[in-house]
């Protein structure tokens, strides 16, 4: 696939981020956060906020459910779901509602 990578074909600020990704691609173009954050122009829809730009602790809507941002793990965010108290797992690219 890198010869496919072009000028002509795709826009310059994206061919690193997808010859990086072709030299080993993952099960899915969203696992790769560079790629996927670059595929979104980096920037979130109208009133929506990327988790990794909510700062730790913060409460936010995700999906008609309210969680509390947590700790970081490598690419994945802790959140407290504060309606059946369980933690779950955010990628740190997943578009929210800041509350």
């Amino acid at each position: 696939m890198l010869p496919f990578l072009h000028p002509a074909i795709y826009p310059k600020k994206m061919l690193p981020y997808l010859a990086n990704y072709l030299k080993n691609p993952k099960a899915s173009t969203d696992s790769d956060i560079h790629l996927s954050l670059a595929l979104r122009g980096g920037k979130a829809e109208n009133g929506k906020k990327f988790i990794f730009e909510i700062i730790k602790g913060t409460t936010f809507k995700f999906k008609d459910n309210i969680y509390k941002k947590g700790n970081k793990r490598r690419t994945l965010y802790e959140c407290l779901n504060l309606t059946n108290k369980r933690v779950y797992l955010f990628n740190q690219n997943t578009e929210v509602v800041n509350l």
